[in-house]
């Protein structure tokens, strides 16, 4: 039985917030963007998907339970028609090419895997002399990229049965995906929960993350105003290059300031959405800002995407070196993990469609290179510690004091910004 003053409460509420969200959108004071992805569609159609996702909302949470995932099919495909219009056939037709590698071409994993990677390329080609194409290409790749790596993983482990093409479409377009954001496609398979639980915890927790959405988005505009005071111009680019290294120093930590609570801002928004839709998802970021080594930052920061990195590289390299002496092997799957892994799935999954592919090309080999070295030390660091706890022994700098946490959190920040900047 729904508790209709709490539900009058939450849809109040939520009615509040998407007027203020279009209103700080239109606004430009968010871009509802994460990391250069989306949204992919006009402006104008942000009022019209706003009002399908608060139909949705009020059907999923009125509706029995058993009706759930028909609405929320039938709202994604309703909103991809309102957001991406001409490109519905489009995405309608890659998905099913997708399909058919994935059951039918061969039972060998790795040639679906090349065949996959040359589709990309191709859309990849194609995007480069056709503005539909590169509209297309980054609409499908950020729906369906990470999903169709997860779905070629679970089947390669049942040896590739014949599949229902219903069902992965199913798999494929969630309906938050269509209705806010693209990227949002990328978040539930690696980050959505095992244990379900009620759906009024999750729009508990939907409206909690909202809220702490807002407050990092002020905080965000908060730090670019004093960045802004301090350096005035750009905040990283200035007029030639900074008078010291110390003032670049302090230009690349406000950067990274602003763009860690901008990130975290949009996470909040598009996360609590979904929760308030009954998925069941952990939240994207976790405060990376209060990281005391490089390994938290790494388990803080865009947690869905870690989740990636350890299923696919990190765990099975470490699995298969673990004859080999630990330190080894860790250092082995560091590597694959950031340098290998890294380095394609940015390439497959965003660099091949930008405008800029080679700049970017270029700055994330540099900056995987960087990262995995220092991320091997912070690796064997966070084993050592480890050894240590479980000998029973002192842990080296392991003080709780806020000083000495305040001095790490400096470290580590400093670190992250100069190699997001290389």
């Amino acid at each position: 039985m729904i508790d209709r003053v709490r539900f009058l409460g939450e849809a109040s509420e939520l009615l509040l917030f998407l007027g203020l969200l279009h209103f700080l959108y239109v606004g430009g004071l968010t871009s509802l963007g994460f990391f250069g992805f989306g949204p992919f569609y006009p402006g104008h159609r942000q009022v019209p998907l706003f009002a399908l996702y608060y139909a949705v909302f009020l059907a999923t949470t009125l509706a029995p339970g058993r009706f759930r995932e028909t609405i929320l099919l039938a709202g994604g495909l309703a909103g991809g028609l309102v957001a991406y219009p001409e490109l519905m056939l489009g995405l309608i037709i890659l998905v099913s090419v997708v399909y058919l590698v994935v059951h039918h071409l061969g039972r060998r994993a790795w040639i679906k895997l090349l065949s996959l990677a040359g589709l990309h390329v191709c859309l990849g080609l194609w995007s480069a002399c056709s503005p539909y194409g590169q509209r297309l290409s980054l609409v499908f790749v950020a729906l369906t990229f990470f999903r169709t790596l997860l779905y070629l993983h679970a089947m390669a482990v049942k040896g590739f049965p014949r599949g229902n093409i219903a069902d992965y479409v199913r798999f494929q377009l969630p309906i938050a995906s269509f209705i806010i954001h693209p990227y949002l496609g990328v978040i539930p398979p690696f980050g959505e929960r095992k244990d379900k639980r009620p759906l009024e915890d999750l729009v508990a927790d939907g409206r909690r993350l909202i809220r702490a959405g807002l407050l990092a988005l002020l905080a965000a505009r908060l730090a670019g105003k004093a960045a802004a005071m301090l350096f005035p111009g750009e905040v990283l680019e200035g007029a030639g290059m900074p008078a010291t290294l110390l003032v670049w120093h302090w230009r690349a930590m406000l950067r990274l300031l602003v763009v860690l609570l901008d990130t975290s801002a949009c996470a909040g928004f598009l996360g609590g959405l979904m929760l308030m839709l009954g998925w069941d998802i952990k939240p994207a970021m976790n405060r990376p800002w209060r990281s005391e080594s490089l390994f938290e930052y790494w388990n803080r920061f865009i947690i869905h995407f870690k989740d990636f990195q350890v299923t696919f590289f990190y765990y099975p390299t470490v699995l298969a070196l673990r004859r080999h002496r630990r330190e080894v092997a860790i250092v082995v799957a560091v590597a694959m993990t950031f340098l290998v892994g890294n380095n394609v799935v940015h390439i497959l999954g965003r660099y091949l469609y930008s405008a800029e592919r080679h700049t970017l090309l270029l700055h994330g080999v540099r900056a995987n290179l960087a990262l995995t070295a220092v991320m091997a030390l912070a690796f064997l660091w966070e084993e050592y510690k480890q050894r240590c706890r479980r000998e029973g022994r002192r842990v080296p700098f392991g003080s709780r004091r806020w000083p000495v946490r305040a001095v790490k959190i400096y470290l580590t920040l400093t670190v992250v910004s100069w190699i997001w900047h290389l």
